[in-house]
C-alpha cells in the first residue's frame, strides 16, 4: 500500500473514498473504447522498419524513456515509469478506472517491452517416397513478423513494515522484526519492486498507436 496514505486522517480517508466513488461514476461515462487487436499482431516483413520506428516514437510520445532498442533483434524496452494517481490527472497511463484506483491505492510503475520476431514457419515432414542419399534442404524463411507489446506492472513493497489495523494515522504501520524466509531466500532485505501483473488496456492502446503511427512514416532510409 502507498505509504503516503498512512499520513491521511480518518476524515481524509473518507474524502478519498468519496472521491474514488465519484471518479467511478464519472469514468463510467467517459471511457474511450480502443479497438481490440491481436497481441502479438502479425505484420508483413516489408513493414518491419516502419513498425519498429513507430514503436520507439510511440513510447517517447507516451512519456516513457526508451532504455534499450535493438533494430536487428527487434527489441524495444522502456525504463520504469511511475504511475500517476487519481489526484494526478496530468500524468498519462490511465486507460480505465480500475487502473486509476490500483495506482492510487498502491505505489506502482510500468515497464514496456516491445518485440518484433519472425513468425514460425511450418515445415513439411519427410515422406517415405524421398530417395535415399544426401539431400540439400533450404531453411524456410518467414515473410511475417509478430509485433508483441507487454506492459509489466510493478508494485513497491516494504518488507520491514506491515499494517496492524490501528486507527491512529501515525501508527498504521508497524515494524516487522525479521523479513519472511521467502524474502531471505530471494536475497531481499529492504524495499523492492515486485512484478504483480500486466496492463492489457495499455498494451491494446500502445499496439493500436504503433500501427497508426507506422502508416504516417515513410519507407526506411
Amino acid at each position: 500500500m502507498n505509504r503516503d496514505l498512512a499520513a491521511i486522517s480518518p476524515w481524509g480517508r473518507r474524502l478519498l473514498v468519496w472521491a474514488l466513488l465519484g471518479a467511478a461514476a464519472l469514468g463510467a461515462g467517459c471511457a474511450t473504447s480502443v479497438p481490440v487487436v491481436q497481441n502479438p499482431l502479425p505484420i508483413d516483413v516489408h513493414e518491419y522498419g516502419r513498425v519498429y520506428r513507430a514503436a520507439v516514437l510511440t513510447l517517447r510520445h507516451d512519456g516513457f524513456i526508451v532504455d534499450r532498442h535493438d533494430y536487428r533483434f527487434g527489441e524495444v524496452t522502456s525504463k520504469p515509469r511511475r504511475a500517476g494517481t487519481l489526484f494526478e490527472p496530468w500524468k498519462t497511463g490511465h486507460d480505465n478506472l480500475g487502473v486509476v484506483l490500483a495506482d492510487t491505492i498502491n505505489e506502482q510503475r510500468r515497464i514496456v517491452r516491445i518485440s518484433l520476431t519472425p513468425k514460425p514457419v511450418a515445415t513439411q515432414p519427410a515422406t517415405p517416397s524421398v530417395p535415399a542419399g544426401p539431400v540439400t534442404a533450404s531453411r524456410p524463411v518467414s515473410h511475417t513478423y509478430l509485433l508483441k507489446v507487454d506492459v509489466l506492472v510493478q508494485r513497491h513493497e516494504i518488507p520491514g513494515q506491515h499494517m496492524n489495523g490501528a486507527t491512529d494515522p501515525g501508527q498504521i504501520f508497524s515494524p516487522q522484526a525479521q523479513p519472511s524466509q521467502e524474502l531471505k531466500d530471494r536475497g531481499i532485505t529492504g524495499p523492492y519492486w515486485e512484478t504483480v501483473g500486466q496492463d492489457p488496456a495499455m498494451e491494446q492502446r500502445l499496439i493500436n498507436q504503433i500501427m497508426d503511427r507506422s502508416l504516417l512514416l515513410g519507407p526506411d532510409p
